[in-house]
């Protein structure tokens, strides 16, 4: 068994071969536990893993994802459009491409597991149009 300053030691020594994504990931996630666990364990959550959500709520909460995404994807697509860099449009581009087909599969899974079709205009509420105006630098 190691005593506090070993394990000190060691735990340094671990965080210095870590990449620093790594490491920023780990950091991150120590500070931000609690409010990581909160999340997790919210009533809509827990209700939607127990599979007890009405699906009316569900298909709220999937027009919401939808929206968000394509928010996302729309984000991605200008920062490409706005940068000279050829690695970040590169990498921009690729993470574009990936909510791109998220935003796909969300929505065809949803209207194939549950049956239900998002409208076409999706209307978002408060705190999705908050996040995306964010995002998106609109007001």
């Amino acid at each position: 068994m190691l005593g506090h300053s070993q394990a000190f030691i060691h735990h340094q020594s671990t965080r210095e071969m870590e990449s620093p994504k790594t490491a920023l990931a780990k950091n991150l996630w120590e500070m931000n536990q609690k409010e990581a666990y909160c999340a997790l364990y919210q009533p809509f959550v827990v209700v939607m893993a127990a599979g007890t959500l009405p699906l009316e709520s569900f298909r709220d909460y999937i027009a919401q994802d939808v929206f968000y995404l394509a928010a996302f994807a729309e984000a991605y697509g200008l920062a490409v459009e706005n940068t000279d860099d050829e690695q970040a449009k590169a990498v921009l581009g690729n993470l574009q491409h990936h909510v791109q087909e998220e935003l796909e599969q969300v929505h065809l899974s949803a209207t194939q597991t549950f049956g239900f079709q998002l409208q076409s205009k999706i209307v978002p509420n408060i705190a999705t149009r908050a996040y995306t105006e964010f995002l998106l630098l609109r007001d």
